[in-house]
C-alpha cells in the first residue's frame, strides 16, 4: 500500500530539486533575456523608423492626392501652390511637388532635402473617377520619428528589465508553492495508476482551494464517474446487442414481405383480373420489346388475334356474370391448349391475343386450328347449361409477305386477318397471307 508519509517527505526533496533547478532556470534567461532584448532593440529601432516613416508616408501621400484631385482637375494652380505650402510648413513634410498628367509641374512647394537628411519620398496617383489626373511626390524627414521611438524603446526596455526581475521573485515563489508541489503529489499519483494493473484509478490526495486542486477534484469525480459509466456502458451494450439482433430480425422479415408484395403487384400489374391472363399492358410491352427486336433481327414469330363470336348477344342473354365467366372459360381453354414459350394475353372486350415465339405460318395456323377444334368438340357448361362458343382468329407471321419495320405494322396485319375471318363469316381461321394486299396498302 501506499504511504502518505513517504510520499510527502519525497515530494518537499523532489520540490526543492525543482524549485533550484527553476531558479538558475530564470536567473539565466534574464541575463539572456536583457542581453538579446538590448541588441534586438537596437537593431529593431532602426526598422521601426523605416516602417513607421514608410507608413505614415504612404497614408499620407495617399490622403494629400485625394485631397488635391479637386483642385488639379480644375487646373487651380494657385490653390495647388497655397496647399503645397500649407502641407511644408509641417515639421515632417519638407517638399512636395504636383505634375500633371503630361508630366508638367503645376505646383511646388518646400525645399529640396540636403544629402545627410534622412528623409524618404513617396509618389502617389491623383484620381479622380479612376480617371488619372497626375502625381504627387512628397519628401518627409523621419527625425522627429527617430527620437520618439528611440525614447519608448530606452522606456520600453526599463520596463521589460524592471518586470523581468519582479516576475523572478514572484514567480519562484508562488510556483514554489502553489505549482510544485501540488504537480508533485499529481504526477506521483498517476505514475502509481499507470504501473497498477486495477481497472479502478487511484484517487489523487491533494484538497486544494484553486486549479491544480479543481483538477484534482475533477480528476477523482472523473475516476468515479468513469468506473460508474463503464458498469453501466457493459449493461448497454448487452441490451443494445440483443435489441439490435431483434430489430434485424423484425427488419428482415419487413423486407421479405416488402419483396413478396413488390412482386405480387408487379404481377397484378400486368394480369386481368377477369381471366387470369396478361394484359394488355404486358402485351404492349411485348410489343415495344420483342416484337420490335424480332423484326429488326428477322427472326420468326407470329401473333393470334383471337375474338368471341357474337359476345354481345352472349352478354345479353346471360347477363354480365355468365359473360364473364364464358370469358373465363375461353381464357383457360387458349391458355391449355398453347406451347410454353407462347404468351396468352386479354387486349380487351372479347378479344384475345397470342404472342408465339419462333412459330412459322404452318405453326401458328395449326395453334389456331386446335384452339377451334377444341371449343367445337368441347361445348362450355355454363350454370349448368351447354354454350356453344366460336372464335374467329387471325394470324399474321414475320417474316411474311410484307416487308414489315415496326410492330405497330405487325399487329395490324393480324388485324387485318381478323377482320377477314369475321366477313367470311366467323369462326373460321385466317392467316395475313390468305387476305388480298391490295386492299391493305396501308399496312406496307
Amino acid at each position: 500500500m501506499h504511504n502518505p508519509t513517504q510520499a510527502s517527505t519525497s515530494s518537499k526533496w523532489f520540490g526543492f530539486g525543482i524549485r533550484g533547478k527553476i531558479a538558475a532556470i530564470l536567473f539565466a534567461t534574464l541575463l539572456v533575456t536583457l542581453t538579446v532584448n538590448t541588441l534586438l532593440a537596437m537593431n529593431a529601432q532602426e526598422q521601426d523608423i523605416r516602417a513607421e516613416t514608410d507608413r505614415r508616408g504612404h497614408e499620407t501621400a495617399h490622403f494629400i492626392a485625394q485631397y488635391l484631385s479637386y483642385s488639379v482637375v480644375r487646373y487651380d494652380y494657385h490653390a495647388l501652390e497655397l496647399l503645397l505650402q500649407d502641407l511644408t510648413r509641417r515639421h515632417d513634410i519638407v517638399y512636395a511637388r504636383v505634375d500633371s498628367a503630361r508630366e508638367n509641374v503645376m505646383a511646388v512647394a518646400g525645399r529640396q532635402p540636403g544629402a545627410s537628411e534622412q528623409i524618404h519620398s513617396y509618389t502617389e496617383e491623383i484620381r479622380l473617377n479612376n480617371e488619372l489626373l497626375g502625381k504627387l511626390t512628397v519628401s518627409l524627414s523621419s527625425e522627429r520619428t527617430a527620437q520618439i521611438m528611440a525614447m519608448r524603446q530606452r522606456e520600453l526596455m526599463f520596463g521589460q528589465m524592471l518586470a523581468v526581475v519582479v516576475v523572478l521573485i514572484a514567480g519562484f515563489v508562488a510556483l514554489s508553492r502553489f505549482i510544485i508541489h501540488p504537480l508533485t503529489i499529481i504526477t506521483h499519483t498517476l505514475r502509481q495508476n499507470h504501473r497498477s494493473s486495477e481497472t479502478r484509478l487511484e484517487r489523487i490526495p491533494l484538497h486544494a482551494d484553486d486549479e491544480i486542486g479543481e483538477l484534482a477534484h475533477g480528476f477523482n469525480s472523473l475516476s468515479d464517474r468513469l468506473d460508474e459509466a463503464r458498469q453501466k456502458l457493459e449493461s448497454r451494450i448487452q441490451n443494445a446487442d440483443a435489441e439490435l439482433r431483434e430489430a434485424y430480425q423484425r427488419l428482415e422479415q419487413q423486407a421479405q414481405e416488402l419483396r413478396k408484395m413488390n412482386r405480387d403487384l408487379e404481377q397484378q400489374n400486368i394480369t386481368d383480373l377477369v381471366t387470369g391472363l396478361y394484359n394488355r399492358r404486358y402485351f404492349e410491352i411485348l410489343m415495344a420489346t420483342e416484337v420490335e427486336h424480332s423484326i429488326r433481327s428477322d427472326e420468326t414469330i407470329s401473333i393470334l388475334l383471337v375474338d368471341i363470336d357474337n359476345f354481345r348477344d352472349i352478354t345479353e342473354r346471360l347477363g354480365h356474370d355468365s359473360a364473364d365467366e364464358v370469358m373465363r372459360s375461353v381464357a383457360a381453354i387458349i391458355a391449355e391448349r398453347t406451347r410454353r414459350s407462347d404468351v396468352a394475353c386479354r387486349y380487351g372486350g372479347s378479344e384475345f391475343v397470342l404472342l408465339c415465339r419462333r412459330a412459322t405460318i404452318a405453326n401458328a395456323i395449326a395453334i389456331a386450328d386446335d384452339l377451334q377444334r377444341t371449343l367445337v368438340d368441347h361445348p362450355l357448361i355454363i350454370r349448368g347449361q351447354e354454350e356453344n362458343i366460336s372464335v374467329s382468329i387471325g394470324v399474321a407471321t414475320n417474316p411474311g409477305v410484307l416487308r414489315l419495320t415496326n410492330a405497330a405494322e405487325f399487329f395490324r396485319c393480324a388485324d387485318d386477318a381478323l377482320r377477314s375471318s369475321r366477313q367470311t363469316g366467323r369462326g373460321g381461321v385466317v392467316h395475313f397471307s390468305m387476305v388480298d394486299h391490295n386492299a391493305h396498302t396501308a399496312v406496307q
